[in-house]
């Protein structure tokens, strides 16, 4: 998920996010684990302004989801600079 093991420490990562979307929130429960949820992510553009973009909601995939193919909890083009979950 988002431990990674690189050579004698662990680290985290937000790759999971951009390479599997809601698929990286599948939990393990064998580790206790039952439930995670995307609850806000901050994006920074690569622009004339740098633009930075806060996202927050109850569960940022459901509301990806709901709002249809043109809404991307994570857009393309941004770069995922943090992301708050529930656990």
């Amino acid at each position: 998920m988002f431990l990674q093991y690189n050579m004698n420490d662990y680290h985290l990562t937000l790759t999971p996010l951009l390479n599997l979307g809601p698929a990286a929130l599948i939990p393990d429960a064998t580790v206790g684990v039952v439930n995670i949820t995307l609850r806000k992510v901050v994006l920074t553009w690569n622009n004339a302004f740098h633009e930075e973009t806060t996202r927050k909601a109850d569960d940022l995939y459901a509301c990806a989801a709901s709002n249809g193919k043109y809404y991307d909890a994570i857009p393309k083009g941004a770069e995922l600079v943090s992301a708050a979950f529930d656990i």
